[in-house]
């Protein structure tokens, strides 16, 4: 199993956590669960092939960045 944790400073993180949870899935290619502390956000995925655990997560840092430059426009 490949495992990969991924923080990310921001000012609002409940409200990024709440932006990238609306494209949660468990795929069979990986698994990703998001969570936050005072100002972060906490990705985490696994994944049983490694490939899985690349699309993971170069597609939720996608997200992550999109919706901190929307945020930093608010």
């Amino acid at each position: 199993m490949h495992k990969c944790r991924i923080e990310l400073e921001c000012r609002d993180p409940e409200h990024i956590a709440d932006a990238l949870k609306k494209d949660v899935e468990q795929t069979k290619k990986f698994g990703v669960t998001i969570s936050t502390k005072p100002n972060v956000v906490i990705l985490e995925f696994s994944s049983h092939e490694l490939s899985g655990l690349l699309a993971g997560v170069n597609s939720y840092v996608k997200l992550a960045k999109l919706a901190l430059e929307v945020s930093k426009d608010a």
